[in-house]
């Protein structure tokens, strides 16, 4: 008998019942981790009763996460360079400075990390489509966050030819809540904007268990109202502020639930609390 090739049978045997328990392990640990599709399917009825269509790509994946940190802007370095024309520069009481060039003012809050714009004469009206007013807006929006990236997650119109669009930064295929600037498109003109923006110093080092996604659509439902037609809701996934301590800004993974008219509901998916305004 070749001791030798037993030996080497009783091994590569060894190895793969390893391998074999270390898959298992692995795959028995993702699955605590995963909602049932069966779960996510009995809330999208719940919610088809109330007359609303939830998207198809919800992932049921809930592994633990971080939390991102940031810190505020330099924005005044940043409102220096902006203009190309002669302007004047105000410091006004506690942290904010204006700037005014012309019939526009730009206000920046160094310590809330914000800047408002404001245009005090538009010009003559004329008729925008909503295409149209959404590249005026979305130049505004890449001018005041230097960012050629934005994710447009919310658009409101009245019957005055008046759009609202909320853009926010993305990061890492999410989007950050904070990081948002709404602008307003009135009669073919910018007439305002209003922006945080906070400096992204990436993920804290520890992962925190998050609810699962069916529970949170769940939490959602007495705040929706009931609908007499079927219309999509849209959820975007990213991260809103928990808390602001000294300079560091810690958030919270998050979802963002929009309903048709674009308003929605923010909730957090560590503490499932939900907050009605963005």
């Amino acid at each position: 008998m070749n001791w030798r090739v037993i030996r080497w049978i009783l091994l590569i045997i060894l190895v793969l019942l390893n391998l074999g328990l270390f898959f298992y392990s692995t795959y028995t640990n993702r699955q605590m981790y995963v909602v049932p599709r069966d779960r996510i399917e009995n809330v999208r009825r719940q919610y088809e009763a109330r007359g609303y269509e939830l998207p198809e790509n919800i992932s049921n994946k809930q592994y633990p996460r971080h939390r991102l940190l940031l810190t505020p802007n330099d924005l005044e370095k940043r409102a220096d360079a902006m203009w190309t024309e002669d302007y004047e520069k105000s410091y006004m009481p506690g942290s904010r400075i204006m700037y005014t060039c012309g019939t526009e003012t730009i206000t920046i809050d160094r310590d809330q990390s914000s800047m408002a714009y404001l245009q005090n004469e538009p010009g003559e009206p004329k008729e925008v489509s909503e295409e149209e007013a959404q590249l005026m807006a979305q130049e505004k929006a890449r001018s005041m966050m230097d960012l050629q990236d934005l994710k447009l997650i919310r658009t409101l119109t009245d019957e005055e030819g008046t759009y609202i669009f909320t853009f926010c930064e993305p990061y890492k295929n999410e989007v950050v809540f904070p990081n948002r600037t709404v602008v307003t498109v009135s009669q073919g003109t910018v007439i305002r904007a209003s922006m945080v923006q906070y400096q992204i110093q990436g993920y804290d080092e520890g992962t925190w268990p998050i609810y699962p996604i069916d529970e949170l659509l769940y939490s959602c439902l007495p705040s929706l109202g009931q609908r007499d037609e079927l219309t999509e809701l849209t959820i975007y996934y990213g991260y809103s502020i928990k808390s602001t301590e000294e300079e560091l800004v810690s958030c919270d993974p998050s979802i963002w639930l929009v309903r048709p008219d674009g308003t929605g509901l923010l909730i957090n998916q560590l503490t499932d609390t939900i907050t009605d305004i963005l």
